[in-house]
């Protein structure tokens, strides 16, 4: 009598080679590594994301962090508790265990963070992909007319499912004539419903499987090219698998990820069932009745059944390792019943496993490589943020100047270095026009009000006396009129000491520059201007202006259009006192901005801008005026300027 747990062992044992050259075979197609073959993967690309919402997030950064460091302490302990080879296997044994479910659970909390986070990345993206092949397969369709073999309603329904998950299809195994009987009828008939059970039961909402897709016919490798061009960018594993009188052959067909771009789009495995199987086994146990002979060709059938579901578990746990949007997937293969004895389960899902093990720890490390990277980016795009608060804020400061023991401030424009040409054809005084270049400085808004003027004023005296109200027309944001050009200077002087930093009146050069804003027109506001705009005498309108309005007094400094620079009352209200010495021409002026100090006629300075009293064509960007610097007028004022920080 035969001793059939012997015969069953003997089946499993070789059954074993036989799966380890398979998974060996499964280890050189991925020799190199995983991670930097196909930078633009699928996995790579939800890694970035990925990492770019947990750094982001920092609830889920502080989760994500928390939940690492506690799954490296338990990895370190894996290793301690390895390397001390403890005396007691069974205490070893449990530890493991616990151990191990540790790990499980931390692993699931990082899948769980990195899940939901990703599910917030995709939620527009399967409409769009979904809509996109649904043109696809009409075009194919319509294209080729393809063979019925395919169902087009049901391609249709695949991607009316908008899942991002891939496809597994197992078209029906051929069998050959000249095979056993057994392999025939039941394992043709059985193989398919085992295998739509298991993959049920095991994948669930992982993948889309699809078993006898193409029902009864035979599935060659031009057909799974056909059905490659209806859906060239989803994700699917196609097997059709052969069994003859002697060999067998599992053949996949894979594509639209990384792993089909690593296995070079097919994955083939065949050997001789009848001369690496069923010959060994028989020679172990000697002469075999036509009855045992079907039970051994039911014990390879089912041996033929377990692989073609570890082969399955173990490509669908590659994909998701390689392709899937979660770094921390949870493998299946350790876990599911493949129709294995305990006993050997281990033995035989080992080599898989530790392919498996191998890929998702490089997975893991460019994970965790790009949060890295993603941290990094994030800290230093906060820095440069950081340093964009400081430098505006140190822009603030330097455009909004503290008045000392008073509750006033100075408030400035930035005026950028660049070339202009300066002057006009309008009256010989302002030709000829030519280049100049100014350099970065600031500019006061606003005319020195009489508030201003007051507070600085009783500051103490560097040179000269300052009449604390020397204006006509009074008022504290009025500007400060009937001052001298020793005045301005005066003042300038005083609050340089207050503020701690330079302060002087405009070149002319810097004044008409700051006036024309970056235009070339008489006014800054174009070629005419109204009294809406500046304070001039409106019964003297220029460039074909109507009359208007003629106020008879200055107006408060921050009223009226500003120009483009945020310069207020650079035409009108009153005329600006300069630095510079009065010359009657431009021939030979500077060409660098800076003040005209030499030659002229050095009994007079240089005034800009007109006044509330003159017509609007001296409110001109180039109108020039003079007087003597003693000279104190009720339409003369000034404006300051401090170099650029």
């Amino acid at each position: 009598m035969w001793d059939w747990k012997k015969v069953k062992e003997k089946t499993l044992e070789i059954g074993g080679k036989i799966i380890g050259g398979i998974a060996e075979s499964f280890g050189l197609s991925f020799g190199k590594k995983v991670f930097g073959i196909a930078p633009h993967g699928s996995g790579s690309n939800h890694d970035a994301a990925i990492a770019t919402a947990i750094s982001s997030n920092s609830i889920a950064m502080k989760a994500f962090a928390d939940a690492q460091n506690s799954l490296v302490a338990v990895q370190a302990e894996q290793n301690k508790l390895q390397k001390a080879r403890l005396v007691l296997n069974a205490i070893e044994l449990v530890q493991k265990a616990e151990l191990a479910q540790k790990e499980r659970e931390l692993k699931e909390k990082l899948c769980e963070i990195t899940c939901n986070l990703q599910r917030e990345l995709q939620q527009n993206e399967f409409q769009n992909r979904g809509e996109l092949q649904a043109v696809q397969i009409q075009s194919k369709w319509d294209e080729k007319e393809l063979p019925t073999i395919f169902s087009r309603r049901e391609l249709t329904d695949i991607f009316a499912q908008k899942s991002d998950f891939p496809l597994f299809i197992c078209s029906k195994i051929q069998i050959t004539e000249g095979s056993p009987k057994y392999f025939q009828t039941e394992l043709a008939a059985e193989l398919e419903s085992k295998m739509l059970t298991f993959a049920n039961s095991t994948f669930r909402r992982d993948v889309r499987f699809y078993s006898r897709f193409f029902k009864d016919r035979d599935v060659f490798d031009v057909n799974a090219a056909q059905l490659e061009t209806i859906l060239p960018n989803t994700p699917c594993v196609m097997s059709f698998s052969k069994l003859t009188r002697s060999n067998v052959h599992f053949h996949y067909k894979l594509w639209g990820s990384q792993i089909a771009e690593i296995l070079h789009e097919h994955y083939d495995l065949e050997f001789s069932w009848r001369e690496e199987f069923l010959q060994p086994l028989l020679d172990s146990v000697g002469e075999v009745s036509d009855h045992n002979l079907d039970n051994i060709y039911e014990m390879i059938g089912d041996w033929l059944t377990s692989l073609q579901k570890l082969i399955a578990t173990f490509l669908m746990d590659l994909y998701a390792i390689v392709d899937g949007n979660n770094p921390f997937y949870m493998p299946k293969l350790d876990r599911v019943n493949v129709g294995l004895p305990e006993a050997v389960r281990e033995k035989y899902i080992q080599p898989y496993a530790e392919i498996l093990e191998r890929v998702q720890k490089e997975r893991i490390d460019a994970f965790n490589e790009e949060l890295r990277r993603q941290q990094d980016a994030a800290y230093r795009q906060r820095q440069t943020e950081l340093q964009k608060q400081r430098d505006e804020e140190a822009r603030r400061k330097a455009l909004n100047i503290p008045i000392p023991n008073t509750n006033l401030t100075l408030e400035l424009a930035a005026i950028k270095e660049d070339d202009f040409q300066m002057g006009s054809n309008q009256n010989s005084n302002e030709q000829p026009i030519h280049p100049v270049h100014i350099k970065a400085f600031r500019i006061a808004k606003y005319t020195v009000t009489q508030e201003l003027w007051k507070a600085v004023a009783a500051m103490p005296k560097v040179k000269d006396d300052l009449n604390a109200d020397p204006s006509r027309f009074k008022g504290a944001n009025l500007p400060v009129e009937n001052v001298s050009w020793h005045d301005a200077q005066e003042f300038c002087k005083r609050l340089s000491n207050a503020i701690k930093q330079p302060v002087r009146l405009p070149t002319e050069a810097e004044w008409e520059y700051a006036c024309r804003a970056g235009t070339n027109t008489h006014f800054a506001f174009g070629d005419t201007i109204t009294p809406s705009q500046v304070n001039y005498d409106g019964n003297y309108p220029f460039g074909g202006a109507a009359k208007g309005q003629y106020r008879v007094t200055t107006v408060a400094v921050d009223s009226l259009a500003k120009n483009d620079w945020g310069l207020y009352q650079m035409h009108g209200n009153v005329w600006e006192w300069c630095e510079d010495v009065w010359h009657d021409n431009y021939n030979g002026a500077p060409s660098d901005g800076s003040a005209w100090m030499s030659g002229g006629d050095q009994s007079y300075r240089v005034l800009r801008g007109g006044s509330w009293s003159h017509y609007a064509g001296h409110c001109r960007s180039a109108c020039r005026g003079r007087n003597i610097p003693s000279s104190r007028c009720n339409i003369y004022g000034f404006r300051v300027v401090l170099p650029l920080l």
